[in-house]
């Protein structure tokens, strides 16, 4: 497909249009807190295959290709053999919490209103950016990390900035892409001014939030046991949400609003 640039695409939409083994293909897949699904329709042939799966360690990508193999097999051409490649190991090194602890903070993307988070869980530094990437950091240097456990390369690099602390983070993932963020800085509130029972009346729920141990938690039949990270300002994240404190004009605490992804802005009243 060509834009009106002249620029060639294979996606718009959620839709791949490629070729697999020679056989013109439409592709689509998806994920959500455990459900994989994938499509492909090979419309030359006439003939598709649907895999839904219920658990996040299956890859019904690769499943799907091998069952249209089954049937359409003579019609494709010779899967290619990629010569085998020597895998070199990154030379990570060792860091203790004290040097981790040097990058931890909030970076807001130079192009956008995207908010970063770089904090130390359980002695292990983490990058976060709800909606989008979150995963753990390897140091390669005491400014240069590698994501670790991505199905890609993605690599994070602290520049100076104008006191001790860096001032940026550039992440740079495949396909030579880079993002800038500037590093911003927020004091994170009195956290018991958040203590409190919150309900939402559009899901008939009450979330409990508690300070343990100088840390904010949500107490709820599925909440995580991990504590919520301070972002920016009142807003704070979990391991699959968000949430965004509301104050009145006094100051006091009067509600929050909660961002999964795919659900934005509900809103739990103090009660």
């Amino acid at each position: 497909t060509a834009l009106t640039d002249g620029e060639q695409i294979d996606y718009a939409f959620g839709i791949h249009v490629r070729e697999y083994r020679g056989l013109p293909t439409v592709v689509h897949g998806g994920a959500l807190f455990g459900f994989r699904a994938n499509l492909i329709r090979f419309p030359e042939q006439r003939f598709s295959v649907i895999v839904l799966a219920n658990l996040s360690g299956i890859s019904p990508g690769s499943l799907s290709y091998r069952v249209a193999e089954v049937y359409l097999g003579e019609l494709m051409e010779p899967e290619e053999t990629p010569a085998p490649v020597a895998k070199e190991e990154p030379a990570f090194i060792e860091l203790n919490e004290e040097q981790l602890a040097f990058v931890t903070g909030s970076y807001k993307h130079n192009e956008s209103d995207a908010v970063a988070t770089v904090f130390l869980r359980d002695g292990e530094l983490r990058f976060d950016e709800r909606g989008w990437l979150s995963f753990a950091l390897r140091p390669l240097e005491l400014h240069r990390y590698l994501g670790n456990d991505l199905p890609f390369k993605a690599e994070i690099f602290f520049g100076p900035g104008p006191g001790r602390s860096p001032g940026t983070l550039t992440l740079k993932v495949p396909v030579d892409r880079t993002f800038v963020y500037e590093r911003i800085e927020s004091t994170p509130p009195y956290l018991e001014d958040f203590n409190g029972n919150y309900y939402c009346d559009e899901l008939d729920v009450t979330y409990e939030m508690a300070v343990e141990n100088g840390s904010l938690y949500v107490h709820f039949r599925t909440a995580p046991e991990d504590p919520l990270e301070h972002r920016l300002d009142d807003e704070f994240f979990g391991d699959e949400f968000e949430l965004a404190f509301v104050r009145d004009e006094s100051g006091k605490v009067i509600s929050f609003r909660v961002d999964a992804g795919r659900s934005k802005d509900l809103v739990f009243e103090k009660r």
